[in-house]
């Protein structure tokens, strides 16, 4: 029989709760907020996100130098976890890239993006998962989305990269999301609905009383790719993702343009946002940059 595993420290604790849940955004969002330091968390984070559906992750122990040392004033914690799936790695990882919105942008929209309808329906869904999590769920909300669900045209169900954005009166009120393709774009887009209106820890859930004045965003993204440096990044028509010293932030396209920053204010923000000086990225650090077509209406209680 395996002996007990030992109680993880609050931070170790949220780390691996996140890992287990295959939580990519909220792995990422805790090293921001905390500065938390997991070593390879950029290739964990990667790990998560093409992980086959019904995947699981399992932590198998947990170990910490200070136990051993009787030193926890400089303790480093080391944990070994095992991913169990029906379907290999190498088998679900190509349909997320080869899924609907993979694809190589010429224009100023992705070749392939969607088109003005399902965005409209993606927002509606949206604006479902806005409601369930502040009015809750229940028989109507459900049969609203099992009716549009059942309305989808079959490439919305295909794996794909979405963010919902809030605001309020033209200021931010929640914004998460997906980077990689990792689940159907119509759960990605109810999913983050749902995480933009209550889990963006920037902000207070958003109450009943804010609903009517509130403008929803949906940004459906094409898989991010690496660039050679930062000078082959095309400000306001892609999103960027820097990465340095084990830290990382990402822009959505359309940021940059709603700023008016250029290239630089763009990357130094960015930078900043990653807990990282504002001229570290001019060395050392890699990007990658994807694209966006997003939709956005005011939010309505009817879809």
């Amino acid at each position: 029989m395996r002996e007990p595993l030992k109680p993880w420290p609050p931070l170790d604790a949220q780390a691996s709760a996140r890992i287990q849940a295959l939580d990519q955004a909220g792995l990422l969002e805790l090293e921001r907020r905390t500065g938390i330091t997991v070593c390879g968390i950029q290739p964990i984070a990667i790990l998560l996100g093409m992980l086959p559906p019904g995947a699981r992750v399992e932590q198998l122990d947990y170990q910490t130098s200070g136990a051993l040392t009787g030193d926890y004033r400089n303790s480093v914690s080391y944990a070994s976890f095992a991913i169990t799936a029906e379907q290999p790695l190498a088998a679900s990882a190509e349909p997320a890239q080869g899924s609907a919105f993979a694809v190589v942008p010429t224009d100023d929209q992705p070749v392939g993006a969607p088109t003005v309808a399902e965005l409209e329906l993606l927002h509606r869904l949206a604006l479902l998962g806005i409601d369930q999590a502040v009015l809750g769920k229940g028989p109507a909300t459900e049969a609203r989305l099992q009716r549009l669900v059942a309305s989808l045209p079959e490439r919305l169900k295909e794996p794909g990269g979405a963010f919902v954005t809030l605001k309020r009166d033209g200021e931010l009120r929640g914004c998460i999301g997906y980077i990689l393709p990792r689940e159907p774009l119509y759960l990605a887009v109810l999913e983050n609905g749902d995480n933009a209106a209550r889990r963006d820890p920037r902000f207070t859930p958003v109450t009943r009383d804010e609903l009517a004045g509130l403008s929803v965003e949906v940004s459906v993204l094409t898989p991010p790719r690496p660039i050679a440096g930062y000078e082959e990044f095309e400000v306001g028509r892609q999103g960027v993702i820097l990465s340095k010293s084990g830290r990382s932030a990402v822009f959505l396209p359309e940021v940059a343009t709603e700023q008016g920053w250029d290239r630089a204010e763009t990357l130094s923000h960015l930078a900043l946002k990653a807990g990282l000086p504002s001229d570290a990225w001019r060395s050392g650090a890699e990007f990658q940059v994807f694209e966006s077509s997003h939709y956005t209406a005011p939010y309505s209680a009817e879809q």
